[in-house]
């Protein structure tokens, strides 16, 4: 069965792996199976969107869609629900907009490359004097944003209240002022 993923232009190994077994680690597991899958699916969209690595939209129709991944289970389900049409222009968007982040980030290609950029991140973290009342709050804040991301394999990630509240060691109503003051302070 996964002959035809050979042919394929630089598919990773954990992308591979994310394509023929699905989020088996649940690194993208959302609120429900459909965000779930739509987090699955976008990860898949970056991974064949890397430089030398780009898939057309047919390969990716086929990958997802016409072979029996578990990677491409929402991507099937999408296309019983809404149809073929629907599917296809979601899967496209999901493809371009993939290839627009990785085009606008810096060319990180490996896990490796990805760690790297996050120590480097991390050590302009702790570089900083973090003031004010809300100081230690934004430092445990980012600290926590950098653990997602090492556990990611990248500095995308997603996080609630919650789980970021439990992450910091500190009450949800603690967290809530903390990301929008982090987003002004850019």
């Amino acid at each position: 069965m996964t002959e035809w993923v050979q042919g394929l232009p630089g598919l990773s190994g954990r992308g591979r792996r994310l394509l023929l077994e699905g989020d088996t680690e649940h690194r993208y597991a959302g609120r429900t199976a459909a965000d779930s899958g739509y987090r699955l699916t976008m990860a898949l969209a970056v991974a064949v969107s890397q430089p030398g690595r780009e898939w057309t939209l047919a390969q990716w129709w086929e990958a997802l869609v016409l072979r029996p991944t578990a990677g491409g289970a929402w991507a099937r389900s999408l296309r019983s629900r809404k149809g073929e049409r629907y599917a296809e222009g979601k899967l496209a968007g999901m493809l371009d907009k993939a290839r627009a982040y990785v085009g606008t980030s810096g060319t990180i290609v490996c896990r490796a490359d990805a760690m790297v950029a996050i120590a480097r991140l991390r050590a302009a973290v702790e570089a900083v004097v973090w003031p004010g009342p809300g100081g230690g709050t934004d430092l445990k804040n980012l600290t926590a944003r950098l653990q997602l991301a090492e556990q990611a394999g990248g500095l995308g990630h997603e996080v609630s209240v919650r789980q970021l509240a439990e992450l910091m060691g500190c009450a949800g109503s603690t967290v809530k002022p903390a990301t929008p003051r982090l987003r002004e302070a850019k």
